[in-house]
């Protein structure tokens, strides 16, 4: 008889208003704002000052972020804890001079020993002020998410 394994799931984001942009870009990385719980029926993540803590134990943390004419860009995931990246996103190229919005998604295999703090991060080869870090939905009744965490809790 197969075995069920109970797996605990949650889903932090960037999540602005309809009217609201993704604030400016600088050259370099950019902490992403974090500052809404989607989903966390199981208590596995706290958001603080922009930062997500996990407790001990084995995660698959998926992240995403968006950038706007800052040509080269990609997300990291930035271990706070012990100072080091703990996984990069794919590298997506919106050139400053075109109205492309690009998209960077990174995938992160993690053991915990201990209570661990985590940031997005999101690399940008050009500033851009306002949107650089992503353009509003600017359609009433929709939220404007400019990145995405989700954080499977396996062991």
């Amino acid at each position: 008889m197969p075995i069920s394994k109970i797996i605990d799931v949650a889903v932090i984001a960037d999540q602005k208003a309809y009217n609201v942009d993704g604030g400016d870009a600088v050259v370099g990385f950019n902490d992403r704002d974090l500052n809404t719980e989607i989903f966390d029926p199981d208590g596995i993540v706290s958001i603080s000052s922009n930062q997500f803590t996990l407790n001990a134990g084995t995660y698959i943390i998926e992240f995403s972020s968006v950038a706007f004419r800052t040509n080269r860009m990609f997300t990291q995931l930035y271990d706070v804890t012990n100072s080091a990246s703990a996984g990069q996103g794919m590298v997506a190229y919106n050139s400053n001079g075109d109205n492309v919005q690009g998209a960077s998604t990174g995938y992160a295999h993690v053991t915990l020993t201990a209570s661990t703090t985590y940031k997005i991060r999101t690399y940008c080869q050009n500033a851009k002020t306002v949107n650089g870090l992503g353009v509003q939905t600017s359609i009433a009744g929709s939220n404007s998410i400019y990145t995405q965490v989700k954080i499977t809790k396996v062991g």
